[in-house]
This record gives structure tokens, C-alpha cells and sequence, in this order.
């Protein structure tokens, strides 16, 4: 007899196993072992084993010694036994060929030092396999469509019909709530992964096989503490783009105090809030402030259809609600467009001539006297082209309330490829109800229905797959062997910065090192024009502090002066000086901070913010993924300050928005093929229409490669 499931993905055997064999199968009923055995029994399909050395038989149901007593093995293997005998029993299954595994036990990284060899160990084995592995200290999972209920929850007690929504998370505790509040709100749910201290099979991989034609999956909630396997994640979000799909997350460890608490709870590394945030977004993932925010996505994917675009007109009776909504959808990167004069001639024949047909279109109070009028403004967008959804807003209107449920419900039959969502303040709760029996998604605040449309519409831009970078960068190949072959990180000071990026052709200002006054005044003389004077010295970072950069300096006699005070000014602070690097000045422009480093969770990645003495002061920054395309660039630049830098006619010009744009594609590309960089901070690139320039840099270098940054400047 044949258990094992034909394989095409390597987490078949996890969501749909033909056989499940649970080790630690206690006499305790309400251990996690006997729970999740009892749960197998009581839904799987396929073949349940019970495993337990101890005892030949459980409430009439016989047990095996071990995984090698069942005889042939299993697809899945769900571990329950304390920590110290679970690497042994891994080892058992994979050396009989279990292709997957979860492991339900704790005391592993989440409980200090030795916990997390073990769970090395624990990783190490899975991978030598070549296992899918949950956990350890996971709650396990469930995948309804194949009845399996590998899990020790009660939540599988609840009536869940099925539906296209998957949850997973690696806290089980807040992964269950969020598969009961589902269930609770008529949501059907057919996957919930707990992914505990996620040792070898990572989130990213699991919500990437979620993503698949196959799962049926429609959204995926996550309850996070960290976005790891980010390839793997982004590629399911190019994937959830590509189908009209929805990857929406509730992430915790935002906070310093957050992400301590994740790190005791899970074990988890938590990258800088700052990538995350911004590559989840540059993916396309949704982030949902609370649980809330996943539900009302939930319901509203479960009656509507996605949206085709961005575009959303709004029907108010009150100007009030329309500027909040107006705002609310800015903030939230949902598109209100004008309306076409020939879609609000039409919506002036319905409408006192004292309203307004713009967007958002303000009926007035004629919807007392008129309400399928009213609600005819809705149907006259949603048949318009113009927009992809439509938000109704109504107040306290009970006693018209059945006459506006019937034309709401009407509309949206009419047009169900424009959602039509209403946000219902102060109406009574069975109104509500009937237009959410009847497809209409229907909410009390006006935030959670925005929410609700993001989750029904498309990315605006996912960023475009990375690919694999084939050749090193000889990028580093110009300094010493010495600075970047060691396991510890060395600070490179700026002028080794600059070799670096002169030898790379990246544009840096015309300029040398001096090492003594007359050499400056000889460099000056060569550049010819106004020169700018720094002092370089080992640990000092931030020159301007202590008065080490000179600006706008010419002549023979200033140079000499000024570069004789910086040498003093070097000697004074206790600074073996390297020198005073003379540089040409640049020319005025935008100052900016471009920049490249390595997240312990998404790898490399190019920061751009505002430059200068700005940086630390205003703090804003765009992250995307290393390398990137030009595409990816720009759209970076187009997030800084709501879009003003690119946008606003004191910002970047096109040509000065492209030359940053390559500048940002080139340090991308050096990152990420070039293991041995760990940071590399350009502040500031001076950017004008004549092109960016580099003006000063720092390096970090060397050190091993699985080491991460603290990413000085996204602090």
C-alpha cells in the first residue's frame, strides 16, 4: 500500500499529505500530542499514525514504538515530545524519507543559547533531507481542502466552510484569532500555518506555495514578527499581482521594545522596520495596522470582486465626509480622479445644480427625499469606465434605509466588476446586514472601508524581480587585501571611499588627498576654481561637527591657511591625520543620501532620502530591493514626500530624476554582487540638471558575510 502523495512542490507533502504520523501521543488527552492525534483521526482522510514507545494503544487505536516501526513512512510528520528527543526523531524520519515535518515542541531559540544550537541542528537536518519544516514551537497547521487538521487548536472545532482566504503567522496564538474572527464574520478559511521559530521553511515559502494556481488561495492574512524568506515573499507578491490576489500583514516588531519581544517570543531576527516597511510595500504587500484592518479585507474579497485599477469615485450626501474621504484615500495610495465633463453633465441630471459632480460627488440633502436618485449617482460612476470602485458614505437614515438597501443592492448586481462599498455611519445594524448578505461590503468607519479597497485593489507598482547577479564586482578590488579579507568590519574613511567609487566610474567631484599644505595648493592649482578642504582622519565620521570641511575656498594663500588649520585642528583632536582631501566644489542642487546595506532579513538593499545635514533631522527614506531596475528607482524617488521631489516644480527635473535613478541601479548592483560590503553611505549626492555627484562617502567593509549593518543612516 501506497501513503505517499505525488509531489511537484516541495511543501506538497505539508499541505496535502496522504498520511500524517504523529510522534508523542501521550495518555494525557489534553497534551498538544493527543490533541492533534485526536484532531487527525476525527477529520483526516488519508492514514493517521500514532507514535509512542511507551504505549501500545490509545482509546483502542494502536501506537508504533517509533517512525521505523509504522513500517512505511509517512508524508508528514507532526512532533510533540520535549525538545531535548526531537532532533533524534527528525533525523529518524529523514533518513526514512519523510518529506515533511512539524514540530510542535518548544524550548528551542525562543529559550536562550542551547535552544538555539538545537535549532540550528534542527534546520541543518531538515535541509540535508531536503524536508519542508514547521517550527519548531509551532501550533501547526491546518489545510482543510485535504482535512488535515495537524494542530492542537480548539479552533478547529469551529464551522468553517471553507474559502479562498489562507492565514498564517508565527505566532499560533494570534493566527488562530485571526481564523476565528473569520469564521466569525462568515469568512471561510481553508489554510492556517503557525509557523513558530520558522528553523528551515520560512514564511516567504509558505505564503509563495499559498500564491500558487493549485491552493485556490485568494488572500493571505499574516499576523508577522519577521518577513523572512524575502526572496521567496516577493516572488509571491509579483504572483498575487499578476492573479488580483491579496498578501495583507499585521506586523508586529515594529518597535525597539516590539521586536525584543518577538526575539524572546520566537526567536525571530527582526530586520529595520524601515526596509521591511518599505520593500513589503515596493512588493505589493498590504499592511494592515490591526486585525481589524485583515478583516475587513477578508469580508470584502469574500463578496466582491478585485478592483481592475486604483480609481475610486465617492457618493456623499455631507461635503464633510468627502474631504475625510478625500484624505483618507491619499494617505492610503488610492487614486480619486476628476470626473470627465461628460460623466458629470450626467451626474447633474440627477443632482441639485447647488451640489457638485466632482470628485468625491456631493449629492447634497436631496437623498431624504430621493434615495434611489441618490443611489442612482453610484450606478452612473460604476457604468462610467472612470473608476474601479465606488464608496457610498450615508448617515442616520433609517426611515428610508430599506428603499437605499434595495437600490445599493441593485447597483452592485448591475455592475460586479466595480465594487461598490458603503460606509454606513450610525445606521442600524440589519440594514447592514442585508447589503452585506446581499454583496455589498458595509462598514460603520469610514478608515476600515478605505482599508477595505485597498485590499481589493491592485499594487500600483510591484517592483520587478532582481534576478541573479552572475559576476563578483571587482568594486572593492582596489583597496588592500588586509582592510576587507577580515572577519571583523572596518570603517573606510572618505578618501578610500572615493577610490573606490572613482574606480568604479561613479561620479565623484575632480580632487585629491594632500599630505601636507603645499600639496593642497598644488591640487587646487590643477582643479582651477573654487575648492572645498577636508579633513581626513581615522573615526572621524561626521567632519563638519568639529569644523573639518572647508566650502568655497580659492587662491593659493586661503588654500595654504586653511589647510594648515585643518591639519592643526586633526592633531588637536588626537587624530593620526591621513591628510586634507581638496576636491573641486560642486555646484548647487538638491542634496540627497544614496545608499546601499545589508538587512538581516531582505539582504541588500538601496536607500535614498533627503541628503545632508537633512538626513538625520527630517528622516525620511525610501527602501527598495538590491539590485533594482530604473523603474524601481524612480518609483522610489516618487514615494519621498508624497511624491513633491519628483513632482514639485522646485524639485528634480526629469534629466536630474534619471541621473539619480542610475546612480541608484549602479549601487545596487555593487551590493549585491559583492559579499564583502556591508555598508556604503553617499551623503551628500549633490544633484543637479547637470547630473548627481558624489560628494562624500562612508564604507563599512569586511566582516563576515552573514553579518548585517545597524544601518547608521536609516536610524
Amino acid at each position: 500500500m501506497t501513503t505517499t502523495v505525488e509531489s511537484a512542490h516541495a511543501l506538497d507533502p505539508l499541505f496535502r499529505p496522504a498520511s500524517v504520523a504523529v510522534v508523542g501521543v501521550s495518555t494525557s488527552p489534553t497534551s498538544p500530542g493527543a490533541r492533534t492525534f485526536a484532531n487527525l483521526v476525527r477529520h483526516f482522510d488519508g492514514e493517521v499514525f500514532g507514535v509512542n514507545p511507551a504505549e501500545p494503544e490509545i482509546e483502542g487505536r494502536r501506537l508504533s514504538a517509533s517512525l521505523t516501526a509504522i513500517g512505511e513512512p509517512p508524508d508528514l510528520v507532526v512532533i510533540a515530545t520535549p525538545a531535548e528527543s526531537v532532533l533524534d526523531i527528525l533525523t529518524e524520519a529523514g533518513e526514512l524519507g519523510v518529506k515533511a515535518a512539524i514540530v510542535l515542541s518548544a524550548g528551542f531559540a525562543e529559550a536562550g543559547e542551547e535552544g538555539r544550537r538545537l535549532q540550528g541542528l534542527l534546520a541543518e537536518t531538515a535541509r540535508r533531507h531536503g524536508m519542508a519544516l514547521i517550527g519548531p514551537n509551532s501550533m501547526g497547521m491546518i489545510s482543510r481542502p485535504n482535512s488535515l487538521f495537524a494542530t492542537f487548536t480548539n479552533a478547529v472545532q469551529e464551522a468553517n466552510a471553507g474559502g479562498r482566504v489562507a492565514v498564517v503567522g508565527q505566532s499560533g496564538g494570534m493566527a488562530a484569532i485571526i481564523y476565528t474572527i473569520c469564521l466569525a464574520h462568515g469568512v471561510g478559511v481553508d489554510y492556517l500555518v503557525a509557523l513558530g521559530n520558522e528553523s528551515a521553511t520560512s514564511l516567504g515559502e509558505v505564503v509563495e506555495w499559498m500564491m500558487r494556481p493549485e491552493s485556490g488561495v485568494d488572500a493571505v492574512l499574516g499576523f508577522v514578527e519577521s518577513l523572512s524568506g524575502w526572496d521567496e515573499l516577493a516572488a509571491a507578491a509579483r504572483m498575487a499581482a499578476e492573479s488580483q490576489k491579496v498578501i495583507a500583514f499585521c506586523r508586529a516588531g515594529r518597535s525597539q521594545l516590539g521586536a525584543a519581544a518577538a526575539g524572546s517570543h520566537i526567536g525571530a531576527v527582526a530586520g529595520d522596520e524601515k526596509v521591511l516597511a518599505d520593500l513589503a510595500a515596493a512588493g505589493g504587500i498590504v499592511e494592515a495596522a490591526t486585525l481589524d484592518d485583515l478583516l475587513d479585507i477578508a469580508k470584502a474579497r469574500h463578496v466582491a470582486r478585485p478592483m481592475r485599477g486604483r480609481r475610486v469615485g465617492v457618493v456623499t450626501a455631507s461635503g464633510g465626509a468627502g474631504s475625510l474621504f478625500a484624505d483618507l484615500m491619499t494617505s492610503a495610495g488610492l487614486d480619486l480622479p476628476e470626473l470627465s465633463p461628460e460623466l458629470q453633465k450626467k451626474v447633474f441630471e440627477v443632482i441639485p445644480w447647488f451640489g457638485s459632480a466632482t470628485n468625491p460627488v456631493d449629492t447634497t440633502a436631496f437623498i431624504q427625499s430621493r434615495p434611489e436618485e441618490f443611489c442612482a449617482v453610484a450606478g452612473i460612476l460604476a457604468a462610467s469606465g472612470e473608476v474601479d470602485a465606488v464608496m457610498v458614505f450615508l448617515g442616520t437614515l433609517d426611515p428610508i434605509a430599506p428603499r437605499l438597501v434595495r437600490s445599493l443592492t441593485e447597483i452592485a448586481a448591475r455592475h460586479p466588476a466595480v465594487p461598490v462599498v458603503v460606509t454606513w455611519g450610525g445606521g442600524s445594524k440589519r440594514f447592514k446586514e442585508e447589503l452585506w448578505r446581499a454583496g455589498v461590503a458595509t462598514f460603520d468607519d469610514p478608515d476600515r472601508a478605505v482599508q477595505a479597497l485597498v485590499g481589493l485593489a491592485p499594487a500600483r507598482r510591484v517592483a520587478a524581480a532582481t534576478g541573479p547577479v552572475n559576476a563578483p564586482s571587482p568594486f572593492l578590488d582596489p583597496l588592500p587585501g588586509e582592510l576587507t579579507g577580515g572577519r571583523s568590519t572596518v570603517t573606510l574613511n572618505e578618501h578610500d571611499v572615493r577610490r573606490l567609487l572613482e574606480a568604479a566610474g561613479l561620479p565623484v567631484p575632480a580632487g585629491a588627498l594632500a599630505a601636507d599644505a603645499d600639496r593642497a595648493v598644488a591640487i587646487a592649482a590643477e582643479i582651477q576654481g573654487e575648492v572645498v578642504l577636508k579633513l581626513i582622519a581615522p573615526g572621524l565620521e561626521h567632519k563638519s561637527d568639529i569644523g573639518g570641511v572647508v566650502v568655497g575656498v580659492s587662491g593659493a594663500d586661503e588654500v595654504r591657511r586653511q589647510a594648515e588649520r585643518l591639519f592643526a585642528l586633526g592633531r588637536e583632536h588626537g587624530s593620526a591625520v591621513d591628510g586634507v582631501l581638496v576636491e573641486q566644489r560642486a555646484p548647487a542642487g538638491i542634496e540627497l543620501v544614496c545608499g546601499v546595506r545589508r538587512d538581516r532579513v531582505a539582504g541588500p538593499v538601496v536607500v535614498v532620502g533627503l541628503g545632508g545635514v537633512l538626513t538625520e533631522i527630517i528622516g525620511e527614506m525610501a527602501v527598495r530591493a538590491a539590485p533594482l531596475t530604473r523603474g524601481d528607482a524612480l518609483d522610489a524617488l516618487e514615494q519621498l514626500f508624497a511624491g513633491r521631489l519628483l513632482n514639485h516644480h522646485r524639485g528634480l527635473g526629469p534629466a536630474a530624476a534619471e541621473a539619480v535613478a542610475d546612480l541608484l541601479v549602479r549601487l545596487g548592483d555593487i551590493i549585491a554582487a559583492t559579499d564583502r560590503l556591508v555598508e556604503l553611505e553617499c551623503n551628500p549626492v549633490i544633484v543637479s540638471e547637470a547630473g548627481a555627484l558624489i560628494c562624500d562617502g562612508l564604507a563599512v567593509v569586511g566582516g563576515d558575510p552573514d553579518d548585517s549593518s545597524t544601518g547608521r543612516f536609516l536610524q
